[in-house]
């Protein structure tokens, strides 16, 4: 029953990550929609930065997507 409840847990972990993750993508997309309306040197600069961003938030998805992948693997 611990085992379970541990399993549980992570679970919400991972679910609790992943809606953090895609929060952060659309905030970010926001912000770079925002950033199309300033001077293009500046535009350029966050865009950089934003995609920087997304980069990141990616990779974390992907991570995710490998470690619930691996725990189903594991426990099924």
């Amino acid at each position: 029953m611990m085992e379970y409840r541990s399993r549980l847990g992570e679970s919400q972990t991972l679910q609790d990550f992943s809606r953090d993750a895609e929060e952060i993508e659309a905030w970010i997309a926001d912000k770079l929609a925002a950033a199309s309306d300033e001077p293009v040197k500046e535009t350029q600069n966050l865009q950089v930065k934003i995609n920087f961003l997304l980069k990141s938030v990616r990779e974390s998805i992907i991570i995710k997507k490998i470690i619930i992948n691996t725990w189903k693997c594991i426990y099924i």
